[in-house]
């Protein structure tokens, strides 16, 4: 653990999260560990994974279903799968009390 994180602290781990492991640098568990150390409310690394990897299966299978095209659906996953998790990374809640907003 790096100790307590001010707001611009937390936003600044939570960009740096977001451009690392968007460009690849981080994976996914590295990246929402570093989350979690800076104060984010994840209380399980691998449960959490499950859920930012099924939120971007659901949505590979809504633009399965809107599109009916397998192609579109196969260049979303090789081109913003990364972003798609870096995003809900994104739209994360802080705990209360911080000067944190939630995008939701």
């Amino acid at each position: 653990m790096w100790g307590a994180h001010t707001p611009t602290e937390r936003t600044t781990v939570l960009a740096d999260v977001v451009a690392g492991y968007g460009a690849g640098v981080f994976s996914l568990k590295t990246a929402v560990r570093m989350l979690q150390e800076a104060g984010s409310p994840i209380d399980d690394v691998s449960e959490d994974i499950e859920r930012i990897q099924q939120r971007a299966f659901d949505q590979a299978a809504r633009l399965a279903d809107a599109t009916g095209d397998n192609a579109v659906v196969r260049a979303y996953g090789s081109s913003s799968s990364a972003s798609c998790s870096a995003s809900s990374m994104a739209s994360r809640s802080w705990p209360q009390g911080s000067s944190e907003s939630n995008p939701r």
